[in-house]
């Protein structure tokens, strides 16, 4: 049987045949076809984060058009990304390797095939994404906001004297001559949406949602100045602060 120049490359000399380790992050594998009913393929690619494919591969024996048609698709699909890879239909694999009309279902589940990895590496990296999102909002409240003991202890102190009090609110407000300033309120219960933290076995921390990106790893202490005593604030988001002292700025505000 002859077979065209294309065909007779992508099957005589495959550069895409092996397998990848699914161990390794953000790769999937497809398998096509089941022993003994027809053509049998493993179809595999990895992406980086960013979507871009780093690897394709592919497993199979035998059918020079299956094993054609899998090459020329992982050579089309290398150096693309997942988001924008080609688009073909398989009458494109019949016209690039010249398949013979008996041979059009080979196309078909090759073309079929190609449409499932990508499905399945799509679902993964939306997957690893929204984990990261995930992550990522674990890790940002893990930074929290932390009291040294003399803040704590003077909280607690005026908390235990108050019946409907249950904690502090942290928050921002515009003002001042830098633009932010720091409020502590005294609450009976969170807001919609804040953020609450342990401050004692009845009591909480509570931080606007809108204000944490500003407050988040701050540290509050509680010191004596002169006659008075006052909170300080050591926010490493600040950065600059009015020479008053009433207000501060963040880089991004």
């Amino acid at each position: 049987m002859m077979y065209n120049n294309l065909l007779e490359r992508c099957f005589f000399s495959p550069k895409h045949v092996g397998v990848i380790d699914l161990a390794e992050p953000l790769t999937v594998c497809y398998r096509s076809g089941k022993a003994g009913r027809g053509d049998v393929f493993d179809f595999y690619l990895q992406c980086d984060k960013q979507g871009s494919i780093v690897k394709a591969r592919f497993k199979a024996y035998g059918n020079p058009y299956l094993i054609a048609a899998l090459e020329l698709v992982c050579h089309r699909l290398e150096s693309s990304n997942i988001r924008e890879h080609p688009q073909f239909d398989y009458s494109w694999l019949v016209e690039q390797l010249e398949i013979p009309g008996t041979r059009y279902p080979v196309a078909l589940q090759v073309h079929d095939g190609y449409q499932e990895i990508l499905k399945i590496m799509q679902e993964k990296l939306e997957g690893e994404l929204e984990m990261s999102e995930v992550m990522q909002h674990r890790s940002d409240l893990a930074a929290g906001v932390t009291l040294s003991d003399a803040a704590k202890q003077h909280i607690l102190s005026y908390l235990d004297k108050q019946k409907d009090s249950k904690g502090i609110r942290l928050s921002v407000k515009r003002t001042g001559c830098s633009g932010l300033s720091y409020v502590v309120d005294y609450v009976q219960s969170p807001q919609d949406n804040d953020i609450v933290q342990v401050l004692a076995d009845d009591y909480i921390i509570c931080i606007d949602k809108s204000s944490y990106p500003y407050l988040k790893g701050m540290k509050v202490d509680y010191v004596r100045q002169g006659l008075n005593y006052k909170f300080v604030f050591d926010n490493p988001n600040q950065k600059g602060q009015c020479g008053c002292g009433e207000s501060f700025t963040v880089e991004d505000y």
